[in-house]
């Protein structure tokens, strides 16, 4: 699906083909990336920009898993 009077993908299999399993099964944030995409490209972000907030994402949820696996890491 394309975002009306545009050639922007906007969904996560559009955006991240290869990889879109991988960022549906992130603890915490995958179950709500489905619907990030075309929320974010629907406020006028770019490819590039929810490219790189999904990998912030990514980064962040390895972040949690790390703080859970040793609490006492600051």
């Amino acid at each position: 699906m394309l975002a009306s009077g545009m050639n922007t993908p906007t969904t996560l299999v559009q955006v991240r083909p290869r990889d879109h399993n991988c960022y549906r099964q992130l603890p915490i944030f995958g179950r709500f990336l489905d619907d990030f995409v075309p929320w974010a490209f629907g406020r006028g972000y770019t490819i590039h920009t929810v490219y790189l907030q999904l990998d912030a994402v990514r980064h962040l949820a390895a972040w949690f898993g790390e703080k859970a696996d040793d609490p006492s890491r600051s």
